[in-house]
């Protein structure tokens, strides 16, 4: 059992934790939709360097990715994933 001190500063890091990745998604104004319209416009570099400028946690790529998969499929996720 933790002692109260360790309590509460588990309690402080983690809010500080979860205000990092708040603030982080408000920085990432790219939204995917976005992104997977300049991949079928054939913009490849453009979604790999709004990935890389906003430098995405790895929480949102796989969000990102679950998302183009369903809107996009399967093989285009394929080609992706290589070019990622």
């Amino acid at each position: 059992m933790d002692c109260p001190k360790t309590e509460e500063y588990n309690r402080i890091a983690n809010k500080l934790s979860f205000n990092e990745i708040t603030r982080k998604e408000r920085e990432a104004k790219t939204e995917f939709i976005n992104l997977t319209d300049m991949w079928q416009d054939g913009n490849y570099g453009a979604v790999g360097d709004c990935i890389r400028k906003e430098n995405w946690e790895l929480y949102r790529v796989a969000e990102f990715c679950a998302y183009f998969s369903k809107n996009l499929g399967l093989n285009e996720l394929n080609l992706l994933h290589k070019f990622l």
